[in-house]
């Protein structure tokens, strides 16, 4: 019985290299071929958070997720920043 509730903690880890090509893949569908653009940042943002969250979500593990997305322009420029949380 312990083998059993030991395997079930490990399916119900946190993998990060699990997590990080599935994260990669959003950021490049929606940042790939564009330049920066401050009118199109904020649909950006909404998109990379809503995405994310729906991409950690189907993993179906028993976590609370908070999604920070943070884009800024190379040249001192002002943030705009976005965030997204899931509670059951």
């Amino acid at each position: 019985m312990g083998d059993d509730n030991w395997q079930n903690s490990e399916e119900m880890a946190f993998i990060p290299e699990q997590v990080e090509p599935m994260l990669t893949s959003v950021l490049t569908a929606v940042l790939a071929n564009e330049v920066y653009d401050e009118a199109k940042v904020a649909t950006w943002v909404d998109l990379i958070c809503d995405r994310s969250m729906e991409t950690l979500t189907k993993l179906n593990k028993p976590f609370k997720y908070i999604v920070t997305c943070l884009i800024i322009q190379k040249n001192g420029a002002g943030i705009h920043t976005g965030q997204s949380c899931f509670w059951d």
